[in-house]
């Protein structure tokens, strides 16, 4: 089972993310319900010829937002393992650069490949929007994250038996 701290930490972090970006979108950009209607267009493929501004659509918005939170707390998993022994800091320091690496990849590589109404966001805040996820990942990583960050339901109790043993 995946540490609900680690989850939790992914889907803070993609909130924040997700109000920058919508935020943006709804006074500069095109439109508040931009970023998860075209997060959608990864499952949805009527998105991809959407016209632009967008305005509120039901099933293009919980899917974009339930995919924006699922791919946040994925990528939140490899993070803390990573970054798990180093200080707060420093945890948010590498959050930041993970964050302009998950946007260099995404930007340049997936999005053309596989999502490219997503291009119609703007790019400097798409950047500084990962920028802000990486961060408060690091800041919620950093906020009592256990340092073994994924359990299995049968690694579980061999660890607990194992710290018994040390006690005897």
């Amino acid at each position: 089972m995946m540490n609900k701290q680690v989850m939790m930490a992914g889907m803070m972090a993609g909130m924040a993310m997700a109000m920058l970006e919508m935020i943006y979108e709804l006074i500069w950009g095109i439109g508040f319900w931009s970023a998860p209607v075209l997060i959608s267009g990864f499952v949805l493929p009527s998105v991809q010829s959407i016209a632009i501004p967008i305005g509120f659509l039901l099933i293009p918005v919980i899917v974009g937002l339930v995919a924006h939170m699922i791919f946040s707390m994925v990528l939140a998993i490899p993070f803390v393992k990573i970054v798990a022994s180093y200080d707060k800091m420093k945890r948010i320091m590498l959050g930041m650069g993970f964050g302009i690496l998950v946007f260099i990849v995404m930007w340049f590589l997936i999005l053309p490949l596989l999502n490219p109404v997503m291009l119609n966001l703007n790019m400097a805040v798409f950047a500084l929007s990962h920028l802000l996820w990486g961060m408060a990942l690091g800041m919620f990583a950093a906020q009592g994250i256990p340092m073994a960050t994924v359990t299995t339901e049968e690694s579980a109790p061999m660890q607990h038996e194992e710290s018994m043993e040390n006690t005897e």
